[in-house]
């Protein structure tokens, strides 16, 4: 690097914000609406940065920089390089803590996290291989270099030996027929000698170069600044652009095209009159190219970073954009355009805007959201809250990736959503146009910049700077399917996505090994004997979110369209006794991805819910219920407006729901709601963000997610809602830690409750992932787990848990542990202890009051006694937590006389006389 003296301190300024307008006097500006005035905002960072992240001395912009967000490294050149400032992937090994002797040590057979070591700028599909490309060296435990391809299993280099891939960073892919076409900043890829691109046979696992002369040397070069950062493929004709200005001698300007029939590069247009800065996209609609990037003119045709060349002349897009555009997406005759700007055209347009081609004219993508019939839809923002580096589409689907948090309006609320640098913006039929999050509150999309997106049919693999997805250790790839993220693995253990206790057996479904003689399994559902895992005769084709059993019957939920063969959509039934599979009619379905996240049984009805607006043939909007008599589907009457996460039934068969929706029934509920058999309910005002978990426990309902509060009730993160005198309460300050922790999963044994999910803190202290709570004080186990839990379930003394973590208690634990607990009666340990049994009024003409206090939480039964021992009525049957308690009684059916009332309160028994006055 020829400035490279000059631009070390240079940079070290422009981490404090330092005026940049002597640069104006080294190369030709690039006037972006001229100087920044004093007051005026400053410029991104980024708008200065290469594809990997080293400064572009060639930008010509002027004006204050903004670094936030960014940290100094140096590349494999040492050459200073900006990345994200944030973490690396991986958790710490953690010390060994009293209790961690209770964690079992069978399930520790070694993993490999699967992601990559350094970012990822691109990213693309063939068949059934993800290619990446970036600045990374290592895949999984694999060595390689810059480029990798993922075959479903594991990562693989492209080529053989040390000079597999390329000696530089990649930033560009494109697929035609079976050639990969790679592009970025490098002069070998395979060993042989290319400039900046280069062609890779997929059959044949062959590099070459692309030039007239042979297979080496060739290329597109200049200074050693050169690049090529985007990619086209349209019929016979490659299009690259990025920085440079020689094709194999053809004299050009940042944009090329290579002719497939002639093999050889050509300008675009006049030849050196090319485009005056950095191009970063190429994009086409029907005959015409369309180029995206930091540049001011195309040709001689002034044109503000997106211009269209239509095969003889180059033409503006109206105004263009007043910076810069890094992602061009088509849908039908329109384009959208992603980057870092405020106006496309005359419109104001935060980072994305749509182009329509047939109409000539820019417009915001803004949010269209008919919330119900009452109110008038609402229209509001434009864009996102910070730089677009990724669009890609599928159908009505915009897929956009970058630097940015939050969109508006988000799927089924009226705030401002977080979507953790991805999001989805759907134009549906019945207009409705809103941001969709990849994942669920705080779980959504990553923790760190996004890239690159690639589809295949209903999957995104999603690709960047990143450590974590939906909360999960992702490093700088993930995959996001039926509403959840998944991490990449290189063996056969891919972590357990549900658990549950069936027939006195854990079951799970995901992908995950146990111990080091265990079995490796590549399917959805497994059975644990010991340390090994059998999987069921058959399995389903998608992943699984719901298990409950009911008889000898497992119900499956999830998102998949066949189980064991059968046509099941995203439902079925595993009997243990036969061991076949049977259908549930024809499931539930919807017109986008549809699936079940929650089920619930009681008697002979099945609750689901999820995401569907059809169950059976009938419409059911997200929640349903199956007859197992009749064999038959019906609605829950209009259903809920958003995606139903949890579903718990107390013992009056009321059912409850939680999720992330606005509405029930057509009433106004905050993500959680009540159905009675007739109608639908609030609880009160509600929860104020998403709910994971309920459960239900004698007379109190718990829930669990992203929520802090109901109303000016704060809750942190858990809330117990009391169903005789419905109102919300916390447990102490609940949950805390991490950046957005939350409560994903419950499990009891006894009167303890045990939660899980994504948190570092329990009641103010140090719980990893995993705490109990005793009735009266939250409690560490041990060292808990070093990742986030999905599932967990409890059997006598045990408490069976899966997630993406690998240890549990300072021991090696591979995506599935069990917790040992202590019995719950010990030898010689004192019963609970009752205090102040007392009944009033007394005599009482049959309503009256029994009240009592509880030193630690416990089961309790009240009955009423005649004189000859026999039990007349039974007052209370259910857990309580430690504390006063006072239960109401009606006595006025019994005759007038002396009765015993005693409370047993797990083999603790305290009596008490009343006498009805008749």
């Amino acid at each position: 690097m020829k400035t490279m003296l000059r631009s070390v301190p240079l940079l070290l300024l422009l981490l404090f914000g330092v005026q940049l307008h002597h640069l104006a006097a080294q190369v030709a500006p690039v006037e972006f609406g001229g100087d920044l005035q004093q007051g005026e905002p400053k410029i991104p960072l980024e708008r200065i940065l290469n594809p990997d992240g080293t400064v572009n001395l060639s930008s010509g912009i002027q004006g204050t920089l903004d670094p936030k967000g960014w940290r100094m490294t140096v590349d494999h050149h040492g050459r200073p390089r900006f990345v994200q400032a944030n973490g690396t992937f991986g958790v710490a090994s953690v010390a060994s803590k009293p209790g961690d002797d209770q964690w079992d040590d069978r399930f520790g057979q070694a993993a490999d996290n699967g992601g990559l070591n350094d970012e990822v700028f691109t990213a693309a599909v063939f068949n059934n291989w993800l290619f990446v490309g970036g600045a990374f060296t290592q895949a999984g435990s694999k060595a390689l270099n810059y480029i990798a391809r993922w075959n479903g299993s594991s990562w693989q280099s492209l080529g053989d030996g040390p000079l597999n891939g390329t000696n530089g960073f990649v930033y560009a892919l494109a697929i035609r027929g079976d050639i990969l076409y790679v592009g970025g900043k490098f002069t070998t890829a395979g060993g042989v000698p290319v400039k900046n691109i280069a062609q890779y046979s997929i059959s044949q696992r062959v590099w070459a170069g692309m030039g007239p002369f042979g297979p080496s040397s060739v290329g597109l070069g200049g200074d050693d600044q050169a690049f090529v950062g985007a990619i086209l493929v349209k019929d016979t004709l490659v299009y690259a652009g990025g920085s440079f200005n020689d094709a194999n001698g053809t004299p050009v300007k940042n944009l090329a095209v290579w002719d497939l029939a002639k093999k050889r590069w050509f300008a675009v247009g006049d030849p050196g009159s090319g485009v005056n800065g950095t191009v970063n996209a190429i994009a086409a609609l029907k005959s015409k190219i369309f180029i995206g990037g930091n540049f001011s003119s195309v040709g001689s045709v002034p044109a503000s970073g997106i211009a269209r060349w239509d095969g003889t002349n180059w033409s503006s897009l109206g105004n263009g954009v007043n910076g810069f555009v890094n992602a061009i997406g088509v849908m039908g005759d329109t384009l959208f355009v992603g980057g870092s700007f405020s106006m496309a055209g005359d419109s104001g347009a935060k980072n994305i805007a749509r182009w329509e081609e047939d109409s000539i004219r820019w417009t915001p993508v803004t949010g269209v959201y008919q919330l119900w019939d009452s109110i008038a839809p609402f229209r509001e923002d434009d864009g996102v809250n910070g730089i677009v580096r990724s669009i890609t589409i599928s159908g009505r689907k915009v897929y956009v990736g970058g630097t940015f948090q939050s969109v508006f309006p988000g799927q089924y609320t009226l705030n401002r959503v977080y979507c953790g640098y991805v999001a989805v913006w759907n134009e549906l039929p019945e207009s409705n146009i809103w941001w969709q999050t990849l994942g669920y509150g705080s779980r959504a999309g990553t923790d760190g910049f996004v890239n690159a997106i690639a589809l295949k049919d209903d999957e995104a693999y999603v690709a960047g700077s990143f450590t974590t997805a939906g909360g999960e250790p992702s490093a700088r790839v993930a995959r996001y399917s039926g509403g959840r993220w998944f991490p990449f693995n290189n063996n056969s253990s891919g972590g357990a996505t549900i658990i549950t206790e069936f027939d006195e057996r854990v079951y799970a479904s995901g992908k995950f090994r146990a111990g080091a003689t265990g079995n490796p399994l590549d399917v959805n559902i497994a059975s644990l004997d010991g340390n090994v895992w059998t999987n069921l005769s058959g399995t389903v084709t998608g992943p699984v979110f719901s298990l409950v059993g009911h008889g000898d019957d497992l119900y499956i939920g999830g998102a998949f369209r066949s189980g064991n063969g059968l046509a099941a959509n995203n439902v079925v039934r595993w009997n243990k006794t036969s061991n076949k599979w049977e259908l549930l009619g024809t499931g539930v379905n919807g017109p986008t991805l549809a699936f079940i996240s929650a089920m619930a049984i009681r008697g002979d009805k099945l609750y689901v819910g999820g995401l569907f607006d059809t169950a059976g043939t009938t419409l059911a909007q997200n929640v349903a219920v199956w007859d197992l008599t009749k064999q038959t589907w019906s609605n829950l009457g209009s259903g809920i407006d958003g995606v139903v996460l949890s579903l718990a039934i107390d013992d009056a068969g009321t059912l409850y729901a939680g999720g992330r929706f606005l509405r029930a029934g057509g009433q106004p509920a905050s993500n959680i709601a009540r159905w009675d058999g007739t109608s639908w309910t609030p609880l009160d005002s509600g929860l104020n963000e998403a709910v994971f978990v309920l459960s239900v426990r004698g007379n109190y309902l718990h829930a669990g997610g992203d929520f802090t509060a109901s109303g000016n009730q704060p809750l942190g993160h858990i809330g117990v809602w009391n169903i005789e005198q419905k109102h919300w309460f916390g447990l102490g300050s609940g949950i805390g830690g991490h950046f957005a922790p939350y409560a994903n999963t419950m499990a009891w044994r006894g009167p303890d409750m045990y939660v899980a999910g994504y948190f570092s803190l329990a009641g103010g202290d140090s719980a990893a992932n995993i705490a109990r709570w005793n009735g009266n004080q939250w409690i560490s186990l041990g060292s808990g787990v070093n990742g986030t839990v999905h599932g967990m379930t409890a059997i006598g003394n045990d408490i069976y848990l899966c997630g993406n973590f690998t240890n549990a208690g300072a021991k090696a634990s591979i995506y599935f542990g069990i917790w040992h607990e202590t019995p719950l009666a010990a030898p010689g340990e004192p019963a609970t202890a009752v205090r102040g049994l007392r009944s009033w009024p007394n005599p009482t003409t049959g309503n009256g009051q029994i009240g009592f206090t509880l030193e630690r939480p416990t089961h309790v039964t009240i009955q009423v006694l005649n004189l000859r021992g026999e039990r007349v009525a039974t007052l209370y049957d259910g857990t309580l937590y430690a504390g006063d308690h006072i239960v109401n009684h009606d006595l006025s059916t019994l005759p007038g006389g002396t009765y015993l009332y005693r409370l047993n309160a797990e083999g603790n028994v305290s009596s008490g006389m009343v006498t009805v006055a008749k």
